[in-house]
């Protein structure tokens, strides 16, 4: 029973913190995108261009986007004898999710950019290759073919991916708010 209590906290962390970084990000895309098509002028090709690109980026990242109930997932966890099974389901879904948004979220990345470069601000987010996406649907084959032990190692993998993925963030977020601070794009308020 302790075992299964420690997985479920870890299984309910898991899923809120990206349930919160997701959130946290399409409020600063969306504020982000709109000021800087309010304040772009019909005639400026070289900022509407990947403003629009980055505009549909930003729509698919905010549709591929899944809000999972952390509390629920928590508590399938804690089910006796089907916990394990509830367990690898939520690791497969919260690695296929970040699978996802990494993919989009670097497309979106690089328009967000190219738009502040054409107004002559610095670029925000280096082009680097995004990490490799996690292969879920073996993961998932391995675990249960485990009887669930593997499925400890998937979450620190998750938790390490997670980790390196915030870390990101907080590499070219800063540079990002500067940028838009200093377009008078500001993110007044936004956190």
């Amino acid at each position: 029973m302790a075992i299964s209590t420690g997985l479920s906290y870890l299984v309910y962390g898991l899923i809120n913190r990206q349930n919160k970084h997701t959130a946290r990000e399409e409020y600063l895309f969306r504020e982000a995108l709109g000021r800087a098509k309010s304040r772009s002028s019909k005639e400026q090709i070289s900022v509407l261009l990947p403003l629009s690109s980055a505009e549909q980026d930003f729509y698919r990242l905010v549709e591929r986007t899944n809000d999972r109930s952390a509390m629920l997932w928590a508590l399938l966890v804690l089910t006796p004898y089907a916990g394990w099974i509830f367990l690898i389901i939520a690791l497969y879904l919260v690695s296929q999710d970040l699978n996802s948004h990494e993919q989009t979220e670097q497309l979106l990345l690089q328009d967000v950019s190219r738009v502040l470069a054409s107004g002559t601000y610095p670029q925000t987010y280096s082009n680097n290759v995004p990490p490799r996406p996690t292969n879920s649907l073996a993961y998932l084959f391995v675990s249960f073919a485990s009887l669930g032990l593997l499925s400890l190692f998937w979450i620190h993998q998750v938790t390490l991916r997670q980790d390196n993925h915030f870390a990101l963030h907080s590499s070219f977020e800063p540079g990002l708010l500067q940028a838009l601070t200093e377009s008078g794009m500001g993110t007044t308020g936004a956190f």
